[in-house]
């Protein structure tokens, strides 16, 4: 099932943790460098100066920490919390889960990845992989939602200022990474998830997902 992601934003009071994926309060504080002394033979660590531009979050439900340096994480390198729907196919979720993983380290090479995800994830639901706009306009015609349509059109998947996936775009930043991740996510809960919840409620069997 869709899983509800709020990304991490430098300053706010909680968001979905990049390291348990759980949406939760996090408390900051400020970074600084040891040093380390010796006093009658005993080594001693004492705070010297605070860290210009670095700032770090613990997370209330998982205790994980995350590491800033101004306005990007720098730690995890996973800073992308949303994890890959569990009916995405396994060569989309590889792309996928690679994406994440660059994503605050490369934002532009995760969104090159990702679009290539979205092909592979196109062909898989029986499109061609060769035009992008028409294998969308399928899945529109099997039930995908239009608005996510338009919204994948700003972000430059298909039509005239379309970007060939897997190239590099300039363009493209963390916020175009993030959301390429949650309409794929999207795309497999309303073609994948769904329809295999709505068999097993059909068929009078309790969904795996539910058990």
């Amino acid at each position: 099932m869709l899983v509800s992601y709020t990304p991490p934003e430098i300053n706010a009071r909680a968001f979905s943790c990049p390291h348990c994926g759980v949406f939760a309060r996090q408390d900051w504080g400020l970074l600084y460098r040891n040093r380390l002394d010796i006093n009658n033979g005993r080594l001693i660590v004492n705070q010297d100066s605070k860290l210009h531009d670095f700032l770090g979050t613990s997370c209330e439900n998982c205790g994980g920490n995350t590491l800033w340096f101004r306005e990007k994480i720098i730690f995890p390198f996973n800073g992308a919390a949303i994890q890959p729907n569990e009916d995405m196919p396994e060569a989309v979720k590889e792309l996928f889960v690679e994406a994440r993983e660059i994503l605050f380290l490369s934002p532009r090479g995760a969104s090159a990845l990702l679009r290539l995800a979205l092909q592979k994830l196109c062909i898989f639901l029986g499109g061609t992989g060769e035009n992008a706009e028409a294998d969308i306009s399928q899945l529109v015609d099997n039930g995908l939602p239009p608005k996510l349509v338009q919204a994948l059109h700003t972000l430059k998947t298909y039509g005239k200022s379309a970007i060939a996936p897997g190239m590099i775009s300039e363009d493209d930043d963390v916020e175009t990474a993030q959301k390429l991740l949650a309409f794929i996510n999207i795309i497999c809960d309303n073609q994948l998830t769904q329809p295999r919840l709505i068999d097993h409620f059909a068929a009078g069997t309790e969904p795996p997902l539910l058990s």
